[in-house]
């Protein structure tokens, strides 16, 4: 009979700490849209939603991860943080290169194009989530905190909708600033983890 390994038993891939594997990944795809973006050449799009698939797990996934965990820190748990790094130091290095990369995007004229738009409204979505996630802690027993998660859940549902429609009608593209706000409150919801 095969006994499944408890998490704090798994051997990590080429024995580094946990999740060190993913935070050389998210380096890696990080820093070539940062080449493009830096150089003044246009981020292919499969890049841009590769990146905010890892986005999503650093400010997301990851979290609801540790939170099941009962919020305890890698240390806690009596491992390492990735790359035997200090904890959070990837989430940083996301945050400051991004907001460099807007910033340079801006300085460019390039940052209004439709494509860097949504990404940054998502990216701005998912970090706002996060911080929200940070001051509010996961826990919340009260009647208002309950209510503000549904309050959430319904506008995110209607938020989808109303984005969704615009695709399926093609006139997203008319409305890049509803496009962007309405990827930003997407990734509010996830990265606030609700």
């Amino acid at each position: 009979m095969l006994v499944e390994n408890e998490p704090d038993d798994e051997i990590e891939p080429l024995g580094l700490p946990h999740g060190s594997i993913r935070a050389l990944v998210t380096a890696f795809v990080s820093a070539t849209c940062w080449v493009f973006i830096f150089t003044g050449a246009a981020v292919p799009s499969s890049l841009l939603s590769l990146m905010l698939t890892i986005i999503g797990y650093y400010y997301g996934l990851r979290s609801t991860t540790a939170r099941h965990r009962c919020t305890l820190s890698d240390e806690a748990l009596g491992r390492r943080a990735p790359l035997g790094l200090p904890s959070g130091l990837v989430r940083g290095f996301l945050f400051v290169g991004f907001l460099a990369s807007g910033i340079v995007l801006c300085a460019q004229g390039r940052l209004w194009c439709s494509e860097y738009l949504r990404f940054f409204g998502m990216i701005a979505g998912l970090l706002l989530g996060y911080v929200y996630t940070r001051l509010f802690p996961a826990f919340r027993p009260t009647a208002f905190f309950t209510l503000v998660n549904h309050v959430k859940g319904v506008l995110v549902l209607v938020v989808t909708a109303v984005l969704m429609a615009l695709i399926v009608a093609g006139r997203h593209d008319e409305y890049v600033d509803a496009a962007f706000a309405l990827s930003a409150a997407i990734g509010f919801y996830f990265g606030s983890r609700s």
